[in-house]
């Protein structure tokens, strides 16, 4: 992994696609928040809801989350009883997608579960310096240009700095990058891949100080000075600890889902058993 790829919903989404059947015990603190003809929403509901969103939605403003779940919370319960009343929750279809969906939600807690304990804080230091320790660095370039439309601008702009004119003052003067120009023509410091190809491959083949001959680009002509080189600085961990944090998670996920169904006593019946026949080509 590269130092580069190691730096690489909204509410009403989230809250139509998290399951509402809570998992905290009603305890005698837990105080009901709203009822819906008679049935009662209880704090430990919401806390259970919103206890399931992601990290971004959870530093949301306590009154509006709290709201927007309740409403959510009220709607589903309204519309459940009437499911009730209307006889849908005793056909066989709906027993049999009810079953369903429990069991996506057993294995989605259990996931949630298996996830929770192996993601700690250590886990993902660990990870921060396993990363940084065997990244590549890649090498890093202060440079500075001077844009111009001809070649024949640039090489009288080269004719000017040989003669002994100061190139940021001929980059303020003639330089047609609007951008780094007012800074006599200085792009800070860059890798060789955010640069167009051939101003990269000039800029890496001076020695610092060097002036280069006319470069073509899309942009124009370029006259470049490369300044420095350096290694790439390695990320700060608290930079990129929620991306490790996430990356950690994914694969602990998909380590207990292989696991498990490779433990398992899987066979597949009927059509599902045919050999897949792949067309030829």
């Amino acid at each position: 992994m590269s130092l580069k790829s190691l730096r690489a919903v909204t509410l009403g989404a989230v809250l139509l696609s998290v399951p509402t059947l809570s998992l905290t015990a009603i305890a005698a603190d837990d105080p009901v928040v709203a009822t819906v003809n008679g049935a009662e929403i209880h704090q430990s509901d919401v806390t259970a809801f919103r206890s399931m969103l992601p990290a971004k939605i959870q530093g949301m403003d306590e009154a509006q989350i709290t709201s927007r779940l309740i409403d959510r919370l009220t709607q589903v319960k309204a519309l459940s009883q009437e499911a009730e009343k209307s006889g849908i929750t005793k056909e066989p279809s709906y027993k049999k997608l009810q079953a369903q969906k429990l069991e996506e939600f057993a294995a989605d807690s259990f996931l949630k579960n298996a996830i929770e304990k192996r993601v700690t804080d250590k886990a993902i230091k660990d990870l921060y310096d396993t990363t940084v320790a065997s990244a590549k660095s890649a090498e890093e370039y202060r440079a500075r240009h001077i844009l111009v439309e001809t070649e024949d601008e640039a090489k009288e702009v080269i004719k000017q700095i040989k003669g002994g004119k100061d190139f940021a003052v001929v980059a303020k003067e003639k330089s047609k990058d609007t951008g780094s120009a007012p800074n006599g023509g200085d792009l800070g410091w860059f890798t060789a891949d955010v640069m167009v190809p051939e101003f990269s491959k000039a800029a890496l083949a001076l020695k610092n100080g060097e002036i280069s001959t006319p470069v073509k680009s899309q942009f124009g002509w370029h006259v470049i000075q490369t300044q420095e080189r350096r290694k790439q600085a390695a990320p700060k961990f608290e930079d990129v600890k929620e991306n490790l944090a996430q990356q950690l998670r994914q694969q602990i996920n998909q380590e207990t889902v292989e696991k498990v169904t490779k433990a398992a006593k899987i066979e597949l019946k009927g059509a599902a058993a045919a050999p897949k026949i792949v067309p030829a080509k």
